[in-house]
């Protein structure tokens, strides 16, 4: 299930969006307008509830034990209060247990136990000043049983060519934690939208650092230095448009495009090659090709060089050959370890030759 924590067949996990058919059929989509509030995600992902640490033993007023997350082996003590999160068809209430995610002490989640998860909501809200309080947020989750957690933040986008193809990248400012000190309460900045445990392995792969926070009285002062981390990151998106810009004045992207499959990704037909090795270049060839003629590339952007980058992009990201027969897991491998990214570089530095 994506490592998502699920109570009662109900997914710790909220999303804001039009479409139903995405993240994995799996949480529950925001009804309003726009973005979430903070407390909206909280409400939908099932997160409105309160963390406390307990000494052992740990057990209710019953003296019955409380549930411990899957993979914590020591039981004391960050406890994750239960919540109720609907009624079952035979009218019983159902929710989410009260259960211990962590630890504290020398073998666990030293300095930030105590923050709330409504607290990582707001520090990362306060790092950047004008959007506080507004709606927002993205996503916002649970993984592992509990024991981690997630909300994603839709920061402006960069607006390529915003007079003509206004075609948009996305830039995600995600607070991620853990309670049983496997992560630090973090602000990253990526490419990412962070809807479970892959996508967060992603986000930590590409993001743009921005400074691990913990609840102390230095909190206002380190927010400061998250809002100049963040300017920053919006200097790099300045950078992207900049250099997309110059790709959008290459004429002819799919003339471009034959010559980076010749020259660069070495798939041009060979005379010498055998019939199997100039087969696989062909059929790579015409993949190739029918992904730039698609509604994301040439379709959206016009017959340019920016097209003909987005469509290599996609294709090494997506649709190029890896081994394994989890294709999908595959992928994303290569786009977390960054196999790609130098192949990527000499593609768009070949297209301003061009």
């Amino acid at each position: 299930m994506h490592e998502l924590e699920i109570n009662s067949d109900v997914a710790s996990f909220a999303f804001a969006g039009a479409r139903t058919d995405i993240w994995h059929r799996l949480g529950q989509q925001f009804d309003g307008d726009g973005l979430m509030t903070a407390e909206e995600a909280m409400s939908i992902a099932n997160m409105n509830r309160e963390v406390t640490t307990i000494p052992v033993p740990a057990t209710d007023e019953n003296g019955m034990p409380f549930h411990v997350a899957d993979g914590l082996d020591m039981p004391h003590f960050v406890i994750l209060q239960g919540v109720a999160i609907g009624v079952s068809e035979d009218g019983n209430p159902i929710g989410a247990p009260t259960k211990i995610v962590g630890v504290t002490g020398s073998q666990g989640a030293v300095g930030h136990a105590d923050l709330q998860i409504r607290d990582r909501f707001e520090l990362a809200e306060a790092a950047i000043t004008a959007s506080h309080g507004a709606a927002v947020w993205s996503t916002a989750g649970l993984l592992r049983d509990g024991r981690q957690g997630f909300a994603t933040m839709e920061a402006p986008p960069t607006i390529i060519d915003p007079d003509g193809i206004r075609d948009i990248v996305r830039k995600y400012l995600t607070v991620t934690w853990s309670f049983d000190g496997s992560r630090a309460t973090e602000l990253g900045v990526s490419n990412i939208r962070v809807v479970c445990a892959n996508t967060m392995g992603m986000h930590d792969s590409d993001k743009e650092s921005i400074i691990k926070v913990k609840h102390t009285s230095q909190a206002e002062q380190r927010m400061a230095l998250a809002a100049q981390h963040w300017a920053m990151a919006q200097d790099s998106s300045a950078a992207l448009k900049t250099f997309a810009e110059r790709m959008l004045r290459v004429v002819n992207g799919k003339q471009a495009l034959k010559r980076v499959c010749d020259e660069v990704l070495d798939l041009k037909h060979d005379p010498d090659a055998s019939n199997r090795t100039n087969s696989i270049r062909a059929r790579k060839r015409d993949e190739i090709y029918t992904l730039y003629h698609s509604s994301t590339n040439l379709e959206a952007v016009g017959d340019n060089g920016w097209a003909a980058y987005q469509t290599v992009v996609e294709y090494l990201d997506w649709f190029g050959d890896v081994k394994g027969e989890d294709k999908e897991l595959a992928h994303l491998r290569r786009q977390f370890d960054g196999s790609d990214n130098a192949l990527k570089q000499r593609v768009g530095n070949f297209l301003l030759t061009v």
